[in-house]
């Protein structure tokens, strides 16, 4: 583990701050004990940092990280699911979707059948990051699709409709209900 793997994830100056302290290019493929690299765990959390929508400042320096280094973005697997995810997605088309408000939402589905059955799964990357979860849920979607004929939507924007804790559960459910109204189920 590196200092990089320990900065704060404060939307504002100070992680940026302290990512240009402790942040270099050797320092970015290094990984933690769970797999997750220092960019991955950077790009991920600046792509939904503001309540489920990008913090435009670090999002920017990650997408210019990105096209200088040779590393993995967040749409594969970690290296420790690689190989296992590659081949639990055969015959499963994998895409992502754009909601109201510029949410992502990650789509299973069959390649040549027509859905029968439709799965909505709530992620909250606030408290794991989605390279963490994704190798699970292509699993899990896999499963799904192949077995049931099933279409899964991953919501990874849940923790959006939170704020920062103050939503009542009842606006929270509300606006769950919209996002999950727009699904083209």
């Amino acid at each position: 583990q590196t200092p990089a793997h320990l900065i704060p994830l404060w939307v504002g100056t100070d992680t940026i701050e302290l990512f240009e302290i402790f942040v270099d290019k050797k320092v970015l493929k290094l990984r933690t004990e769970a797999g997750v690299s220092v960019f991955e765990r950077f790009m991920t959390w600046s792509e939904t940092a503001c309540g489920g929508r990008p913090f435009e400042p670090m999002l920017k320096i990650m997408q210019e990280l990105k096209q200088g280094l040779l590393v993995r973005t967040i749409s594969s697997t970690s290296s420790r699911h690689k190989s296992d995810s590659a081949a639990v997605l055969r015959d499963v088309a994998y895409s992502t979707l754009e909601a109201k408000g510029g949410a992502p939402v990650h789509v299973w589905e069959p390649l040549i059948r027509q859905a029968k059955t439709y799965v909505v799964v709530l992620s909250m990357p606030n408290c794991m990051p989605w390279t963490l979860q994704k190798p699970y849920l292509d699993m899990l979607a896999s499963a799904v699709v192949k077995k049931f004929d099933g279409k899964v939507f991953a919501l990874t924007t849940a923790a959006r409709f939170l704020g920062q804790g103050i939503t009542p559960l009842a606006q929270f459910l509300a606006d769950l209900k919209e996002l999950i109204d727009e699904l083209p189920l």
